[in-house]
């Protein structure tokens, strides 16, 4: 039983894929734009998160996504602060799935008049699901294969003493 926990857990683990890169490191002004340099493998983005370290700001700081053509507002902090995180709720997810998912340029943006200081910023996602228009990779395959065939041998077992009996 343990052995079919295990291969269970692997399997789980094989669908879901935790990244973290960061985007910035000491920077500072009024604007700021880069493009999010996530690597997705065709899977959605299930969760995503920013988080700002030594923040200096004396007015408030803004944080959204931008598209082609629009943006999605993410978060907003007012004032200075050692930590802030700005999570992305499922509208803003949906959106950066539907930007990455067509192509298009997706970017991360900092607004803030008055000027800021920020020691990193780190972004945080995790990818999950099936990948869009791709078959599982071997592994996967063989491993899907062999738990199949294992919960086979597991019902025979099960069936073959009731039948003996009778």
């Amino acid at each position: 039983m343990k052995k079919i926990i295990f291969a269970a857990l692997m399997v789980v683990a094989t669908l879901a894929q935790a990244n973290t890169c960061t985007l910035f490191s000491n920077t500072s002004g009024n604007n700021y734009s880069c493009s999010l340099p996530v690597n997705t493998g065709g899977q959605d983005i299930t969760t995503c998160s920013f988080t700002f370290n030594s923040v200096y700001c004396p007015s408030t700081l803004f944080c959204n996504l931008l598209g082609n053509s629009s943006s999605c507002n993410v978060g907003f902090q007012q004032g200075s602060c050692n930590t802030w995180t700005c999570t992305l709720n499922s509208t803003c997810l949906n959106y950066l799935n539907n930007c990455l998912g067509s192509g298009n340029n997706c970017s991360f943006n900092l607004n803030c008049w008055g000027g800021w200081n920020i020691g990193c910023c780190q972004c945080d996602y995790t990818c999950g699901g099936t990948p869009h228009n791709s078959v599982p990779d071997t592994f996967t395959t063989v491993l899907m294969l062999g738990l199949t065939l294992l919960g086979l041998e597991v019902s025979r077992r099960k069936l073959v003493p009731a039948r003996a009996q009778k």
